[in-house]
């Protein structure tokens, strides 16, 4: 009980996140006592990716990805064999991952995976983060309300801002 190992990961650049994934490989032969945790820069306590369960089946290779609406312990153990990460599944939070979208990444991120029961052991074989970012954040549009009667044209002015100090032009 309270066996952990981590992986530390360094963004060394400003990059805005568009989204974000991990990679989970990893021997156990109850993988339900397994949690799965991620701390980013911008956090001040992890969050939760995989709670435990009483999923006793062996082994996860997935790629957690708030993408796909399967679950993270389907019911069947996962095979090790190559390639990494065979299957997707959703975190358990629904958004969990989602939720460091449009943040900026860089910083060091971590991945803990902790053990929740004494007894059984276990092997990480491989954690990866998957980054896709931006250098460039999106424009927001200043939105506004516009009543004109029928059939009478209406002269507007558009506005918006952009984080990056870009120049805005409207088509």
């Amino acid at each position: 009980s309270g066996q952990c190992v981590s992986l530390s990961y360094l963004f060394p650049d400003d990059a805005w996140i568009e989204d974000l994934d991990l990679g989970v490989l990893l021997a156990h032969e109850s993988r339900g006592e397994i949690k799965v945790t991620l701390k980013g820069p911008m956090d001040a306590s992890p969050i939760t990716l995989i709670e435990p369960s009483a999923d006793t089946n062996l082994n996860y290779n997935l790629l957690l990805d708030d993408a796909s609406s399967l679950p993270i312990n389907d019911g069947n153990r996962d095979d090790l064999t190559p390639p990494s990460y065979k299957r997707s599944a959703g975190p358990q939070t629904e958004g969990s991952l989602d939720r460091y979208n449009g943040l900026n990444a860089r910083g060091t991120w971590q991945v803990f995976v902790c053990d929740a029961k004494a007894g059984k052991s276990g092997l990480v074989y491989d954690l990866d983060l998957f980054f896709k970012t931006t250098a460039n954040r999106q424009p927001t549009a200043i939105p506004q309300a516009l009543f004109t009667p029928i059939n009478t044209p209406l002269s507007i002015i558009l506005a918006g801002s952009d984080p990056d100090g870009d120049p805005l032009s409207f088509e």
